[in-house]
């Protein structure tokens, strides 16, 4: 407690009481609380309730109390601080001075000087700076008019948490609804200190919006000038929905309708797009163009689970997305006019029972003018279990088993649907003999038996005799390691088929039954804790087939062709693959060639799901004699330029050559670029993408108060039907916005 100043009245009328006050400063507390509760009528009494500081002098004949250091007065609503208040316990008004901190459940108010009225709940604060996170308030004065609204002259607002701030909406007067809304009238944006933009008019809701708004113009190529907008809401706590509309210059308007849900019991997600396509590719003349996909799992109970999806297209070009493959090699999906799909799975503790159905829809202009059934499978029935192992037969047992009712798959919509069923059955017998310490034996036998009620032939001639086929496949893997790094496999098959409906083998054929007969060879080496080395090949060693007498007259066509992978990671972070595959027989000209048939690699910098990532890969293949050699190329980077620049670029390139390495033409396959810029309290992103038929470009800007991570909580895997819809990384998590839900105690500055 600081020192007292000289006695005053208040020593006068209190006599030694002040003293025992400050002796105990919480009986004077208990003592001031008391006489503001005394001074005025019932009804008012829980206007101001307890006052504290470092130091309180209280006047008893004017009714005025000071408290200075640290000074606190509550009320029922509100909380106010200063480094000086002086109250009138007969008026209930006040004053407060230097460092003041106005606080209640929506938001914070400070500023230099206030005058302050209890009984109204109504006030002045001078030089008022307002916290309603993530929006920052300032006005010369702010009035409060009751306890929830306030006047604002020469009012502002920001997101920007900077001093001084990047922009600012500046106001000459203003109301403020605290933690609801504010409004500014003849407002100005002002980027630093320059005005750019004047309205007569502007608002601002307060409250934390669900709903996300997204419009973002861009160029391309076969669309024109493109406006796309997105509006997103979280309708349930689970659920998060977007509306899209675009416009698209030279091909029309299009929007979609996309709704995701994940609870505990079931996720999913339907996605749709329609558009009248007044530009249609030339290849697919139509103009009402719409694609439908919906995805959802379902657990009903602790073992059955529910699987379903249904993707429907107008066409079989119209929205279809890239997919990597190989060395993240972009390649168009292969769609189908409709493709719907369910199933149940039950999980007994060694056994999965499944239950499937689907339906198969395709559409070609050269046959029909509309969508047609091309396959239906109503039902597939499939059990497998896990290696079984009895007491008094120690031999890990699997059994499998397959029921199918389909359809043969039709191309044109004038060949009749026909249905036909088959089964399969199958066990398979497995155990692993130590022989040694590094010596391991393991034989394997398999049986398969299937079951046909009709087989259809290409000219549609249908027997309808039930047909039954046995395969027998028999064999062993020998496992030996030497030294400790350094293991060597050895496998042989041998599998024959039977005779239809008979048990014997089928000799009559053109590869005599014999389906396999193969040795089969694996080298690999662990290299210190991070490289493995694979080294593998095989031997052929069936009979030349009927129809073709001489397909081993060389020895090198049984050969597999040799195949070498190496993995090794450099160093922390930093991984290389690279595989070489060697061919030593070309079946066109039957001869026998030493040449590599594919070389593929790739070095990694990080790990893709990281924000900082760099792949360069490349697949070599040399295709044989008369045919020219490809070299395909991919690149993958993502990584920060600066702090505040983020680039995520991807390049694949096909370059053919008619003499190995000499290549004179390089063809571009994708390339990508997205760049983000974090400007403090904006966010700036650009896309770029190009392929061989189309060339996109699109831009989108927006306060990072907008950015909200949970929203993207369902997007997780969940690409959009349509391919021009892939956002990408999520920029919210690469340049996350500074403030969330919760009314800061820090002071705005």
């Amino acid at each position: 407690m600081s020192k007292s100043p000289p006695l005053n009245s208040l020593t006068e009328q209190c006599g030694g009481e002040f003293r025992l006050f400050k002796k105990r400063p919480w009986l004077f507390l208990l003592f001031l609380s008391l006489v503001l509760l005394s001074s005025r009528p019932a009804q008012a009494a829980v206007e101001i309730s307890t006052a504290t500081g470092q130091l309180i002098t209280f006047d008893n004949a004017t009714g005025i109390a000071v408290v200075e250091g640290d000074a606190v007065v509550n009320d029922a609503t509100a909380t106010l601080k200063a480094d000086k208040i002086r109250v009138n316990t007969k008026t209930r008004d006040g004053e407060a001075e230097g460092h003041i901190r106005l606080e209640n459940a929506s938001g914070l108010l400070l500023g230099e000087r206030a005058i302050y009225d209890w009984e109204t709940s109504t006030g002045v604060i001078y030089g008022a700076r307002g916290l309603n996170e993530p929006w920052r308030i300032s006005a010369s004065e702010m009035t409060q008019l009751d306890p929830e609204y306030f006047y604002l002259k020469d009012g502002s607002i920001t997101s920007c948490d900077e001093d001084p701030p990047h922009y600012r909406i500046r106001s000459r007067t203003g109301l403020l609804r605290r933690g609801k809304r504010i409004k500014l009238y003849r407002a100005r944006l002002v980027p630093d200190d320059t005005p750019i933009f004047f309205t007569p008019f502007y608002t601002k809701s307060l409250i934390p919006k669900k709903y996300r708004l997204r419009i973002e113009p861009g160029q391309s190529s076969r669309d024109g000038f493109t406006a796309k907008t997105v509006l997103g809401y979280p309708l349930t706590p689970n659920t998060w929905t977007n509306i899209r509309w675009d416009y698209l210059q030279y091909t029309g308007n299009g929007g979609g309708l996309e709704h995701r849900y994940n609870t505990n019991q079931m996720r999913g997600v339907f996605d749709s797009y329609y558009i009248r396509d007044s530009n249609p590719d030339q290849e697919v003349p139509r103009s009402k163009r719409y694609t439908i996909l919906w995805n959802h799992y379902q657990r009903i109970t602790q073992q059955l689970t529910l699987n379903s999806k249904i993707d429907l297209k107008s066409d079989q070009v119209f929205g279809n997305s890239y997919r990597n493959v190989g060395n993240q090699v972009s390649v168009e999906n292969q769609t189908r006019g409709l493709l719907s799909e369910a199933g149940f799975n039950y999980q007994f503790p060694v056994a999965a029972i499944q239950a499937l159905f689907d339906r198969k829809d395709s559409f070609d202009s050269s046959v029909s003018s509309k969508q047609f059934i091309s396959h239906l499978t109503i039902p597939r029935l499939i059990i497998n279990t896990a290696p079984l192992k009895a007491k008094f037969f120690p031999i890990y047992t699997s059994l499998n088993g397959t029921y199918t009712n389909d359809t043969e798959v039709r191309t044109d919509p004038k060949n009749q649907l026909r249905y036909k069923k088959n089964a399969t059955a199958g066990v398979e017998l497995k155990r692993d003999f130590k022989i040694r310490k590094k010596l391991t034996l393991t034989p394997m036998a398999f049986y398969n038996q299937s079951w046909d009620n009709r087989v259809l032939s290409s000219t549609y001639v249908v027997t309808e005799k039930d047909q039954y086929v046995g395969r027998y496949t028999l064999g062993g893997d020998i496992r030996r390691r030497f030294y400790k790094r350094l293991d060597t496999r050895i496998g042989y098959r041998y599998g024959i088929r039977n005779r239809l409906n008979q048990t014997n083998q089928d000799f009559e054929a053109n590869d005599y039954g014999v389906e396999s007969n193969q040795l089969a060879a694996t080298l690999e080496s662990r290299i210190g804790r991070s490289t493995r080395l694979t080294l593998s090949s095989g031997y052929d060693y069936r009979e030349a087939p009927r129809n073709d007498p001489m397909k081993y007259k060389h020895s090198s066509e049984r050969i597999t062709p040799p195949s070498l992978d190496i993995s090794m990671e450099v160093r922390k972070n930093v991984s290389l693959f690279f595989r070489e595959t060697y061919s030593v027989f070309d079946s066109r000209t039957k001869t026998p060639i030493n040449t590599p048939a594919n070389t593929s690699g790739e070095i990694q910098v990080g790990s893709l799901n990281n924000a900082t990532y760099f792949s360069q890969g490349f697949s070599y293949s040399k295709k044989g004699f008369g045919n020219p050699s490809e070299l395909f190329l991919t690149n993958k980077m993502k990584f920060y330029l600066t702090q505040k620049w983020y680039v995520d670029v991807f390049l694949s390139f096909r370059a053919v050559g008619e003499k190995k390495l000499n290549y004179r033409k390089l063809f571009p396959i994708e390339r990508g670029l997205r760049v983000a810029r974090d400007m403090h309290c904006w966010l700036f992103r650009a896309e770029f993408s190009s392929r061989p038929d189309r060339h996109e470009a699109s831009f989108y800007i927006d306060l990072k108060t907008s950015v909200n991570k949970d929203q993207n909580v369902f997007n997780q895997g969940q690409p959009s039907v349509y391919s021009t819809r892939n956002e990408g990384p999520d920029y919210g998590e690469i340049f996350p916005a500074p403030a969330d839900a919760t009314p800061s105690k820090e002071e705005p500055k």
